[in-house]
């Protein structure tokens, strides 16, 4: 696997192996969003009462 500078790495050893992948890159939210030229409404969404341990 040859690397370039501007790549991300990972490096894991177990059990006397070791293995180096690439990191995926993460898109921006410009990325995201490239090409969408939809109306955009935002809504709130009532989710319930809380259930668990949430912080409300």
């Amino acid at each position: 696997m040859a690397a370039t500078i501007q790549e991300n790495l990972v490096m894991t050893a177990k059990n006397d192996k070791s293995a180096t992948e690439r990191v995926k890159k993460r898109k921006t939210i410009k990325e995201l969003f490239n090409g969408f030229h939809g109306n955009y409404i935002p809504i709130e969404i009532d989710w319930g009462n809380p259930v668990g341990k949430e912080i409300c």
